[in-house]
């Protein structure tokens, strides 16, 4: 798919930019994102990203996560110990 071999890349070098801004933009857009690849792609790729920024030293970024967190629980395909189900 055309987001899962341009577009993802690109959000996960957003997810690690030096800009609190710019992380905490990621987390608004994962639904989004999630809706554009495969449930695979979002596991394999996405889904850790997610994880990495609700541990974010930035408070803001980790808000972001937690206010995204039940739309994500309705794509992932994750337990909460990270095996598929």
């Amino acid at each position: 798919m055309l987001c899962e071999s341009y577009i993802c890349p690109e959000i996960r070098s957003l997810a690690i930019d030096e800009v609190a801004g710019v992380r905490l933009a990621v987390t608004k857009n994962f639904i989004k994102t999630s809706n554009l690849i495969s449930k695979t792609y979002f596991t394999q790729y996405i889904f850790p990203m997610y994880q990495k920024l609700s541990t974010d030293p930035d408070e803001k970024v980790r808000k972001g996560c937690a206010e995204v967190i039940s739309e994500i629980a309705k794509v992932s395909q994750l337990d909460k110990h990270g095996t598929t189900l």
